[in-house]
């Protein structure tokens, strides 16, 4: 709940920075507001890595687990249900929580997007776009292990784990 609850400030601190982008009448002020913002979304990344590495890999063993049980069929059916239903709920958390980061992740991707579009009262503005060049190289976001995680990574490790589940299945069962 606590992971859950950083990557929720976070979202709102990116949801706050683009009402204020959106609502600014200059750019005056915005890219100290930018760096800090950056600079906490960067220390929450940090804090929340080790926490999602450890459900990922509960998560893992829990599914293995559940998976070697399953196929022993030592036990009566209720109990592997319950096993199965119990690995498949945390499945769905971790998934809803490195979901809720990748969110976080493709808001602060469309940050420079909404400066573009904003308009300052100048035809050519060399101020907007250096401004957007620092939106973009301040590379905030939240990572693990310095991949930014978004939906596509999600999918990536999801595909890679099923892969490796449906090729050890086989190998459990001989």
């Amino acid at each position: 709940v606590g992971h859950y609850m950083v990557v929720a400030f976070c979202s709102l601190a990116v949801d706050h920075y683009a009402i204020k982008l959106m609502t600014a009448p200059a750019l005056t002020g915005l890219l100290a507001s930018y760096n800090i913002l950056a600079a906490v979304i960067r220390r929450a990344g940090f804090f929340l890595e080790l926490g999602l590495l450890a459900a990922t890999q509960f998560t893992l063993a829990l599914v293995g687990l559940s998976v070697f049980a399953g196929i022993q069929g030592d036990r009566d059916a209720a109990t592997d249900l319950a096993l199965f239903a119990v690995s498949g709920s945390c499945v769905g958390v971790t998934l809803w929580l490195f979901n809720a980061a990748a969110v976080v992740n493709l808001k602060l991707e469309r940050l420079p997007t909404l400066a573009i579009a904003r308009n300052f009262g100048l035809e050519v503005d060399g101020e907007k776009w250096i401004f957007v060049g620092s939106l973009q190289a301040a590379d905030a976001g939240i990572k693990m292990y310095n991949v930014r995680i978004d939906r596509r990574t999600i999918m990536k490790v999801g595909y890679y784990t099923v892969a490796v589940c449906g090729a050890m299945v086989p190998r459990l069962l001989l």
